[in-house]
């Protein structure tokens, strides 16, 4: 199935989260009754082969021209000022290469922009194959103002950012399916924090800097068997 070149635009969107953290686009589709369970069926011999994926190529992006997030409590809005995202799919069987640019402000403050890319192989023989995934992802953070962040933190983490600015670049890599390695670094300037669980009080630490080594997660049984996983640090 050839996809060709697909494009998807939206001129922009208006996102309102309430009080008890429902979006409003949510409310907007009606739950349906809920369907009846089906009956299970009964093991056949040698096991049900598992589906195999459509052979899809081509390419897609997604435009957004623009958009703005409100949240109840929250005195200022969270404009996206433009997301571009693009999905390049050579052969399913192929590495998939991803690329995301999110350009984002709060209030009047200047904009800064959270940027992901790089590349995914989940699909071996027309199969979805954890235990054989390999990916290469970079997630970059410029100037990115940390009250945008609000809207997604959830009230009972009791912690609100009040100021600050991020800029970051991290990498995470995983090979065959029995190895994931996390590196990077993140500075802040400006940092405040409040709320509940620092019992009214503001911290204010100013300046914050995390440069560590690289995180080794060894998965000899594949990204799904977790009490298998071994956790080093170092290079």
């Amino acid at each position: 199935l050839d996809l060709g070149q697909t494009k998807v635009e939206v001129k922009n969107f208006d996102a309102r989260i309430d009080k008890d953290g429902q979006l409003n686009f949510a409310k907007l589709v009606k739950a349906g009754p809920a369907a009846p369970p089906k009956p299970a069926e009964p093991p056949t011999a040698g096991g049900k082969e598992a589906p195999k994926v459509p052979n899809l190529k081509g390419n897609i992006q997604l435009i957004v021209d623009g958009g703005s997030i409100e949240q109840a409590g929250l005195p200022k809005t969270l404009y996206i000022t433009s997301l571009n995202g693009d999905i390049s799919i050579p052969d399913i069987n192929q590495p998939i290469s991803d690329k995301l640019d999110v350009a984002l402000k709060v209030g009047d403050s200047p904009a800064g922009s959270i940027s992901v890319k790089g590349t995914a192989k989940p699909i071996t023989n027309s199969l979805v194959d954890l235990n054989t995934v390999s990916a290469e992802q970079e997630l970059a953070l410029k100037g990115v103002d940390l009250t945008a962040l609000a809207p997604f933190i959830p009230s009972s983490v009791g912690v609100t950012a009040d100021s600050g600015v991020l800029n970051g670049l991290y990498l995470l890599k995983v090979t065959d399916g029995k190895l994931a390695t996390l590196s990077g670094e993140l500075d802040g300037t400006n940092l405040a924090l409040s709320g509940p669980a620092l019992k009214g009080d503001t911290y204010k630490p100013g300046t914050l800097k995390i440069v560590g080594p690289p995180v080794n997660v060894s998965m000899p049984n594949g990204p799904m068997d977790f009490n298998a996983f071994t956790v080093k640090t170092g290079g």
